[in-house]
């Protein structure tokens, strides 16, 4: 914690006036980032919720009930994991006691692993668009995606609330002294910790490998199907309008059955170049899906990859990472929800058209 003690042990290469200097100076810096990051992923996640609840051209499509779902889970980590988290780091200790320490635990873990499912879940959903739009259409309605959704968390909330309220009774062993400290009590057991690491993370980071990599399989294998000569190739049958009056002219003499035959052949030319069209920009709308999967995918990496490195560090070798690093990696975990709703806005136009209503006070098309 950013205690004196533990501020100073961290800056060992410091002296002891040195390291009282750097803490004075450092702190308001350092806690107007904590709770402007509070504000960035409560505020974010909200706008988010809003913005996707007011259009409907985004609600009506039950894929992006997952994206709400997720942004859902962000708000929560807004809401009680930062805020409680902070407030720890300005006491030094954890004073508020067992029960409050195990509802936040609970909340807390429940949320975090709820927007890992919340990513997976949005993968396997744009994978099985891409792969059959048609069969996608049939099964994928909002009923089935509600359903998972809730599924999701109770799974969630059944795994947390065991780890916290029942591992203690089970094993007999209290390792956590809830008047200066709150944790996750599996966390104490190495075994257990790479268990939840390899559930957690890492099996989590190759789905999410395989599903984007699929998908742009799956994407540019469409894309070199759609070959630049076969889109530009029907507009060549287009008649020039100074061709079309002189055979009309002489059609009306002597060959009314070519200008019939004609008229036939560019309606379908015209038919054939609308269908490519429409192909390009649905290739187009796949490509910008596939980079923010990829995107959030990447996020996800290199804010969980650390955090997850220090937790069997510290069993396998104690006081082997500096206090202030470990709670840099929490952070840095919860900077994931932090960053997922920009994402949205820089990707996504029909998020940014709406957002763009909501700041102009436009609450009506």
């Amino acid at each position: 914690m950013l205690n004196d003690t533990n501020w100073t042990s961290d800056f060992y290469i410091l002296t002891q006036e040195e390291a009282i200097t750097v803490q004075s100076t450092l702190h308001p810096f350092i806690f107007f980032l904590m709770w402007l990051n509070v504000f960035l992923t409560t505020g974010g996640n909200l706008v988010t919720i809003i913005a996707f609840l007011r259009d409907k051209n985004i609600y009506s499509k039950p894929g992006n009930m997952l994206i709400l779902n997720l942004a859902f889970a962000d708000l929560k980590v807004g809401l009680v994991s930062l805020p409680w988290f902070n407030l720890w780091l300005h006491y030094g200790d954890w004073i508020f006691g067992e029960h409050l320490c195990k509802w936040w635990v609970i909340v807390d873990y429940a949320a975090t692993i709820e927007s890992m499912l919340a990513m997976l879940l949005i993968s396997w959903d744009r994978l099985f668009m891409v792969e059959n739009i048609q069969k996608y259409i049939r099964n994928q309605t909002r009923n089935r995606v509600v359903s998972v959704i809730i599924g999701s968390w109770l799974l969630c909330y059944a795994f947390c609330m065991f780890a916290v309220l029942l591992v203690e009774p089970i094993t007999g062993e209290r390792n956590i002294d809830y008047t200066v400290d709150c944790d996750f009590p599996p966390n104490f057991y190495l075994s257990v910790t790479i268990f939840e690491v390899i559930i957690l993370f890492v099996i989590p980071v190759f789905a999410l490998f395989y599903f984007n990599t699929k998908i742009f399989y799956i994407i540019r294998k469409r894309a070199k199907s759609v070959r630049p000569e076969t889109l530009t190739a029907p507009m060549s049958h287009v008649v020039d309008p100074n061709q079309n009056k002189n055979s009309t002219s002489f059609a009306n003499q002597n060959h009314q059955h070519q200008q019939e035959s004609s008229s036939r052949h560019n309606e379908h030319a015209d038919e054939e170049s609308t269908n490519h069209q429409v192909t390009r920009r649905s290739l187009h709308k796949d490509r910008k899906a596939a980079i923010t999967l990829t995107l959030l995918v990447v996020t996800f990496i290199l804010c969980w990859a650390p955090y997850n490195f220090v937790i069997i560090m510290e069993l396998v070798s104690v006081n082997s990472v500096p206090t202030a690093f470990a709670s840099f990696t929490e952070y840095l975990l919860w900077l994931n929800s932090v960053i997922n709703p920009f994402l949205y806005v820089a990707t996504n136009p029909l998020f940014r058209k709406q957002l763009k209503k909501m700041f102009s006070c436009k609450y009506h098309d």
